[in-house]
């Protein structure tokens, strides 16, 4: 089985866009920080140095942990990375050299174009776009679009009051595209007055139609994080078995276009070193967030902790002030809605005549 590890560059910080709810903007006012930050560039130098580095840290890892089979997963992140595609397409090339990883951009997709498009299929990149505020019509184009010439593309949202109205709608546009979603709750929707009970409402319909549908959605990432399933199914490949979890405080890293690398994607503050330094290895960074249910008094006896697994860090950093050890704030609704997602998941396995056993609890 593969073990994962992710990393991503902010090629950019700067957007065309001024999304609510963006958690960039939002982490910056939340922190004090100085959106001046907001509008800087990574360099040509920075982007070389740190392709290198991702070859460096891989080479260690595989002699750390004898994991010779690790599956690298490279997103490339803003901001909003296609205005920089100079940099994506000189990271990756970089990269390639040495290792096989997947590629991926998330974009809003305003800076599609046949040149881009193309670009990127040729450096088997593949695309995950967010939605935004466009209308549903723009994103279906968009989708068609980057299907048309790269083969595949899925779609990732956060659930602002906008997209949490429209849930509904954006389910049905990915089962009619057969795009895969990943849904991401608000880190600070427990701050805004009835964020939790919408949020658990809306998502019951949404995991209801993609329940009902005929071709059934793989099922991870549906419920922000959460991985029900050890594997995905690929019409090239069949079913691939992969501990394909979310890595944070373990084998998840953020690389900022002054080089500094983080440890939480949407925690401007979670700096654990820089490419520069000659690290050992992955296993030498010092994260301050753990991604676990253990030493939760509440989560010992629930029959939800292997799934949950305590619920994403930074959420509960915004709601306590600090990386702690406490019950997050959407507890009750994701008890509530587990049940839809795990439904979802057997279906799944059954559509595709997958080993039951590789749904969870384990």
């Amino acid at each position: 089985m593969n073990t994962n590890i992710h990393i991503h560059f902010i090629v950019t910080k700067r957007c065309n866009r001024s999304c609510a709810g963006c958690y960039s903007s939002y982490a910056y006012d939340r922190w004090g920080l100085d959106k001046k930050e907001l509008t800087t560039v990574m360099s040509p130098e920075i982007a070389e140095k740190g392709a290198n580095w991702v070859a460096h840290l891989l080479k260690h890892w595989d002699v750390a942990h004898d994991e010779p089979d690790v599956l690298v997963r490279v997103g490339f992140m803003g901001g909003e990375p296609l205005l920089q595609p100079d940099l994506v397409f000189k990271i990756s090339d970089i990269i390639r050299q040495t290792t096989s990883p997947h590629f991926n951009i998330y974009t809003n997709a305003d800076k599609f174009s046949q040149e881009i498009l193309s670009e990127a299929k040729s450096r088997r990149i593949m695309f995950t776009i967010n939605p935004a505020d466009d209308p549903i019509e723009v994103v279906e184009k968009k989708l068609k679009l980057a299907k048309s010439i790269c083969g595949g593309c899925s779609m990732t949202m956060a659930l602002n009051s906008f997209n949490l109205e429209r849930i509904e709608e954006l389910v049905k546009l990915g089962i009619r595209s057969d795009s895969h979603m990943r849904i991401n709750k608000l880190h600070q929707g427990p701050s805004l007055p009835g964020y939790i009970d919408e949020y658990e409402r809306q998502m019951s319909k949404g995991l209801k139609l993609l329940i009902e549908a005929d071709v059934p959605i793989w099922p991870n990432f549906l419920l922000h994080c959460v991985f029900p399933l050890r594997g995905l199914y690929s019409k090239k490949r069949g079913f691939i078995e992969t501990d394909y979890t979310c890595r944070c405080g373990s084998a998840l890293f953020i690389v900022d276009p002054d080089g500094s690398v983080r440890s939480c994607l949407a925690d401007p503050t979670s700096k654990v070193g820089d490419i520069d330094a000659q690290w050992l290895g992955l296993n030498s960074y010092v994260t301050p967030q753990e991604y676990i249910a253990k030493d939760i008094p509440e989560c010992e006896k629930c029959e939800w902790a292997w799934l949950c697994r305590g619920d994403c860090p930074y959420i509960k950093k915004l709601q306590y002030g600090d990386w702690v050890k406490k019950v997050s704030p959407y507890c009750s609704a994701n008890k509530n809605l587990y049940p839809l997602l795990m439904e979802l998941a057997k279906k799944y396995v059954s559509y595709y005549n997958v080993d039951s056993s590789l749904i969870g609890p384990w």
